[in-house]
């Protein structure tokens, strides 16, 4: 979905399209050696790995880790440089916020107690159109899939948000967007997204109420009738099943009064049916 998202961004604002698609699909690669720890890899009924950890400052560090992880995979693998630039600048230096909310709730409430630099992303911040379209589209798309709108009021709410705390942090000073560019990449992720997430049908409520109405068995003579008429049918169909096939004509039956098709010989030409064009040429 990340991969549509920055596409379509990039063609309202006349960016590199083809190049943010493909990057999209290769930004988070750093999750897979702890993939169990990022919320769209969790199964229902599986629980949170977080939960379990209990550590916050550890639980941002798995976080805050698929950024330089990924980097080495991309490496690894001989991926272009440029495709690196997405994978070590789609955080920039922000922070992740939930968990440094948790260590803060740990100690008292006193952020102070809390070094905040261990919960940041190293970045560094998007230095491109590009990279910053992909910043965007990514925590938006969390964002609304996380929250799960009621309407598209809220994921316009959400978008906006999203959209405006990135420029309050600075975020996309580097970026080379202008106001203009913001503003239509916004546009464009919340129509999307609004597409993507608008509200479903209650799919458990529908059907509750009606009730099951079994249809009507067949009487007796109702099937008899209609075995009866496909007899008919049937002894057409054995009557005529030797009509077409090469120097067979049909027999006399129900289908020998049913006009036949003209025959046509190798030049096209139409000859009358069972007229044998060789019996010009032997005489």
């Amino acid at each position: 979905q990340v991969a549509n998202l920055c596409e379509q961004a990039a063609l309202a604002i006349g960016a590199d399209a083809e190049q943010v698609r493909i990057a999209a699909m290769y930004h988070d690669i750093g999750k897979i050696p702890n993939a169990v720890f990022f919320s769209e890899n969790q199964q229902f009924g599986t629980g949170n790995a977080h939960d379990v950890l209990g550590d916050p400052e550890r639980s941002a560090d798995i976080i805050i880790s698929h950024i330089p992880d990924g980097e080495a995979l991309a490496r690894d693998y001989h991926l272009p440089g440029r495709f690196r630039d997405y994978i070590s600048e789609h955080h920039g230096t922000t922070e992740v916020y939930v968990f440094w909310r948790k260590a803060v709730e740990a100690a008292g409430g006193e952020e102070s107690q809390v070094d905040s630099a261990k919960f940041r992303y190293p970045g560094p911040r998007p230095r491109s159109r590009e990279t910053a379209i992909m910043m965007l589209a990514d925590s938006c798309e969390s964002a609304v899939r996380s929250i799960g709108p009621t309407s598209r009021d809220q994921v316009t709410e959400i978008t906006m948000r999203i959209v405006e705390g990135k420029m309050n942090e600075g975020q996309l000073d580097d970026s080379g967007l202008t106001l203009k560019d913001i503003r239509t990449i916004q546009g464009t992720l919340v129509e999307m997204l609004q597409a993507v997430y608008h509200p479903r049908i209650d799919y458990q409520r529908v059907g509750a109420v009606a009730p099951q109405v079994p249809a009507p068995a067949a009487t007796l003579q109702a099937r008899s009738q209609s075995i009866s008429e496909t007899l008919p049918v049937a002894a057409l169909r054995a009557e005529n099943r030797t009509t077409g096939a090469a120097g067979v004509r049909p027999r006399p039956g129900p289908m020998a009064e049913v006009p036949q098709l003209p025959h046509l010989d190798d030049a096209g030409h139409a000859t009358e049916v069972g007229h044998d064009p060789g019996e010009e040429t032997s005489s």
